[in-house]
């Protein structure tokens, strides 16, 4: 890993700057572990960034077909003058981790290049599941797990990505399933304008109830978890978000983010836990 070593600093680098509860997640995991924890969120990193820094939906594309095709093999001369590229590749190698499972979360991230909504609340699940349980997967398998532990990684991710979604409502209305609108009588244009009607709370409180229960399949797993329970640890952020949503007075507004010491601190308690709490 020395020649590689760049590659990977520079990862826990963009970790630590982006997503903090990422990299001290991968703290909590065995040393060995960490430069390839920090590769595959990274790489999560990265594909959100796409459609953050894209205009138009043919530019996204094209970088998610880059992506692809890093994964594929057939990128190899620019991957590896691309340092979180490089370290995904040779994660995915030293791990023998499945290719299948990364192109699923690339086809997930296309999905969000053209604002289409989920029809009902499965749909969004298998999204969230795709975006931000993949690389759960994946850091189950690195830390050792094996397939079994899927459907774990399917609940810490739907629900990690609920929570963010129930964090900036107004921003991600177009995540908000159609079918649990009409159930309420709600409109996806109001949470868009900012009114949080009496029928978008209902909606809202539905999404609450759905990442609760997630985390609490994602608990009554964890002792299958071994070591592979580090790779669930962000999940542990969950529960004050949905709090914090549950007790807002304008829950469409940006939340306020939860205090950093207490996110470390809900780490360390689910790493002390099995992995989740």
């Amino acid at each position: 890993m020395t020649d590689l070593a760049p590659a990977y600093a520079a990862c826990e680098a963009l970790l630590r700057a982006e997503d903090r509860d990422a990299w001290l997640a991968a703290l909590l995991a065995p040393a060995a572990s960490r430069p390839h924890l920090h590769a595959l969120s990274a790489f999560a990193l990265e594909l959100r960034h796409v459609r953050q820094r894209v205009h138009q939906a043919v530019a996204g594309e094209i970088r998610l077909q880059w992506w692809q095709e890093v994964v594929d093999g057939t990128r190899a001369g620019e991957a590896a003058a691309h340092p979180v590229a490089a370290a995904l590749v040779d994660t995915m190698a030293r791990a023998a981790l499945p290719a299948a499972p990364v192109g699923d979360m690339i086809d997930a991230f296309r999905i969000g290049l053209y604002d289409e909504s989920p029809a009902d609340l499965p749909a969004l699940a298998r999204r969230l599941a795709a975006t931000h349980g993949t690389p759960m997967r994946l850091a189950a398998r690195v830390l050792g797990g094996g397939p079994g532990l899927d459907p774990a990684a399917d609940d810490a991710g739907t629900a990690l990505g609920l929570a963010e979604l129930l964090g900036a409502v107004g921003e991600q209305a177009v995540l908000l399933p159609e079918a649990l609108l009409v159930r309420h009588g709600a409109r996806r244009a109001d949470a868009q304008a900012g009114q949080a009607t009496p029928a978008l709370r209902a909606v809202l409180a539905d999404l609450r109830a759905e990442a609760r229960a997630r985390l609490a399949a994602l608990r009554g797993r964890r002792g299958s978890f071994g070591e592979a329970g580090a790779a669930f640890l962000c999940a542990a952020t969950v529960a004050p978000r949905l709090a914090a949503s549950e007790r807002a007075a304008d829950p469409l507004a940006p939340l306020p983010e939860v205090a950093a010491w207490r996110r470390q601190w809900r780490l360390w308690r689910a790493a002390r836990s099995g992995g989740a709490l």
